[in-house]
């Protein structure tokens, strides 16, 4: 960021309030947007340097607009598992992980949806929105645990053709998410080292 003259610093309560709920996210790459994972990240090294990157009132703000409610969706999800409903993380173990399209039955629209694993293995579904073969950022939208769970039946169904419909809408691995190039790549809608680690044909 360019620091000008009118660039308002983050107050030291808004900082302590985006490092905790970085800390408590254990947030990573896919989590949220770049930008305010860059923040967040930006937050946490500023403790205890000699040289702590300037990090202004607006980007802080940015950062707690979707730090706050993406807590607050993960402790409720914990805090109220829903009657009946199967374990999500068993269920999101039979994903692997990468990206998904689905139509929707009742006007075909398609939603499109990531499947993410950390070091720890536990896996997380959202949705993305936005995007398009122009290369536009996808924005992740944190699902209610009921949603998550029928996305995840629905991948399940036939996760091929899951996979393959994303690689047909965004000419995207929906392994990696980069861009399908090579005409076989095309073809096989899969990069040829994500075909072999999902046991596709390439």
């Amino acid at each position: 960021m360019t620091i000008t003259a009118n660039a308002r610093p983050a107050t030291v309560p808004m900082l302590r309030y985006v490092r905790d709920l970085a800390v408590k996210l254990e947030l990573a790459p896919g989590d949220v947007d770049a930008d305010v994972l860059e923040t967040a990240f930006d937050v946490l090294g500023n403790e205890g340097s000699d040289d702590p990157k300037f990090i202004s009132f607006a980007e802080a703000r940015r950062a707690l607009n979707v730090l706050i409610p993406l807590h607050r969706a993960r402790e409720n999800a914990r805090r109220r598992p829903v009657r009946g409903l199967p374990e999500l993380g068993e269920l999101l173990k039979q994903v692997n992980p990468g990206r998904y399209a689905l139509p929707r039955k009742k006007d075909g629209i398609i939603d499109c949806f990531e499947v993410v694993e950390r070091k720890d293995g536990r896996r997380f579904l959202n949705q993305l929105l936005g995007g398009s073969v122009a290369s536009t950022k996808f924005h992740r939208k944190h699902l209610p645990i009921e949603l998550q769970a029928a996305a995840a039946r629905a991948i399940l169904g036939d996760q091929k053709a899951a996979a393959r419909l994303y690689a047909d809408t965004y000419c995207e691995c929906p392994r990696c998410g980069v861009a399908l190039t090579h005409p076989r790549s095309r073809t096989a809608r899969i990069g040829e080292v994500c075909a072999k680690a999902w046991g596709w044909t390439w």
